[in-house]
């Protein structure tokens, strides 16, 4: 029967890292303390999936993403009123929690379309 070969097994990947059980406690302890997979992979020097992977080893349940805040219908009608009540952009985040960026850019494409028309 063939070896399953999978990514991080020490024989078959050059890129494997070995971690002590310390670090790899010390690894898990971090992110439940609320440390960013990002974060605990620049602190290592491995990639964010290799954190996520060697969390998973664990045990350790994961935090799923924040979730991804738009430019919808309801954002844009409280920016609008609010930049016509000569309001910041500042403000604007504050009150909807959508970037400026990303209601700005929505704004945009607003301008564009009725220029279009």
């Amino acid at each position: 029967m063939n070896k399953l070969i999978t990514l991080g097994d020490p024989d078959h990947d050059r890129r494997f890292i070995p971690f002590t059980e310390e670090q790899l406690q010390a690894l898990a302890d971090l992110y439940r303390a609320g440390h960013s997979t990002r974060k605990l992979s620049a602190r290592y020097g491995i990639s964010p999936c290799t954190v996520r992977r060697r969390l998973l080893a664990l045990g350790v349940t994961l935090r799923g993403h924040a979730p991804i805040r738009s430019a919808t219908v309801q954002v844009m009608e409280i920016a609008h009123r609010m930049r016509q009540e000569g309001r910041g952009w500042r403000a604007i985040v504050e009150a909807t929690g959508v970037k400026a960026d990303t209601i700005m850019g929505a704004m945009r494409r607003e301008r564009t379309r009725s220029a279009a028309q």
